[in-house]
């Protein structure tokens, strides 16, 4: 018999050929400038104009620019080796707040301002403080004001109130805010994990030999963070048995008949809480603590730093903020962008004296 013939096996279809990557040259020959001045351009450099930089970006759209990310990674390198000394541009740090020195003096605000500051004195950025809270500012001076000092960066730190709409035109700045109580303009955004920080605070107390934790907060603090910390608290207690889940207290303000009703109801044998007056409140109430009952601030910075706590890590929230900011430079993407990131930066736990070993 005659033998089958060997089917010869399919060729490979043959790969199309790579689409050639656009480089800054090609950017360069279509626009008319430099490579130089298309590389200041992609950076949003002050070394070109506000015309270059829209020409440039109008141009490396249409052809199908892409940055390679290593040689990015490269350049990044490179600018974290130069000197602190090196000026790239200033950051316009802005107070809302009523206080024009709420950033100062060793309060609860002024690791915000710290941290920004330090990060950037090291990637060669100059930090300017406004007090946007003045009375004397109307809404819709502040973009002058800053476009006339030659501001394009913002950072905007914790809000006096919550859920705040600012008559503030960014299309034109690169932003970013600290803390949740920013709702429009939304800029991408940097916040200790509120709800993480009470399952932190829940995971210590229960180290501790506590079983039966309470959570007592006012509506408008829960409200400043979005309900995190109801939400994480809440979420933790369904894990515990039925006998040991209480009810967080959130009062319209701290009550003290409301606040012996609830215990007196549940019995906890340690409160979690981000007000530090409410330990005063507890021990006026005949409350020894730790003994008698446990308290854990959920805001370390707020109360006495003998206290047990979680540390929000407020300065390196300001740190971070500088480095997203920087980031959208080096995109060159300012105004709101369509997608909003939220970093949340987890808290460290902080042992002290309210608690004790049960």
């Amino acid at each position: 018999m005659p033998r089958p013939s060997a089917v010869p096996p399919p060729r490979p279809a043959k790969a199309a050929p790579a689409k050639p990557k656009v480089s800054l040259k090609d950017i360069a020959a279509a626009a008319g400038v430099s490579t130089m001045a298309v590389s200041f351009a992609l950076r949003n450099s002050d070394q070109v104009s506000e015309a270059t930089k829209k020409k440039v970006a109008r141009i490396a759209k249409k052809l199908g620019y892409r940055p390679d990310p290593e040689v990015a990674r490269y350049m990044n390198y490179l600018r974290r080796g130069r000197p602190s000394g090196v000026f790239h541009s200033t950051i316009g740090f802005l107070n809302f707040q009523n206080n024009p020195r709420a950033f100062h003096g060793g309060g609860f605000f002024t690791p915000f301002l710290r941290g920004v500051r330090a990060r950037a004195e090291d990637t060669g950025y100059a930090v300017e403080e406004f007090w946007a809270g003045d009375p004397a500012i109307k809404p819709g001076r502040l973009k002058g004001i800053l476009q006339a000092r030659g501001i394009d960066s913002i950072i905007i730190p914790p809000l006096p109130g919550d859920s705040v709409h600012l008559a503030l035109d960014c299309s034109e700045f690169f932003g970013v805010t600290i803390a949740f109580t920013l709702e429009e303009p939304r800029l991408p955004r940097v916040s200790h994990d509120h709800a993480e920080g009470v399952r932190l605070a829940l995971d210590e107390a229960r180290a501790l030999g506590y079983r039966r934790p309470g959570f007592v907060c006012t509506e408008r603090s829960d409200a400043r963070v979005r309900h995190h910390w109801t939400g994480g608290f809440v979420g933790r207690d369904l894990h515990l048995s039925p006998d040991d889940q209480i009810p967080p207290l959130v009062l319209p303000a701290l009550d003290a008949p409301a606040l012996d009703a609830w215990l007196k109801k549940h019995r906890p044998d340690v409160v979690l809480s981000p007000h530090p007056e409410l330990l005063a409140l507890l021990e006026k109430r005949g409350h020894r603590i730790p003994r008698d009952l446990g308290f854990i601030i959920l805001d370390h910075a707020a109360g006495d730093p003998s206290w047990a706590g979680v540390d929000q890590q407020v300065a390196y929230l300001g740190r971070t903020a500088v480095d997203v900011l920087i980031a959208q430079r080096n995109r060159n993407e300012p105004g709101e962008p369509d997608h909003a990131r939220t970093i949340l930066i987890a808290g460290t736990w902080r042992p002290g004296n309210t608690v004790r070993k049960v």
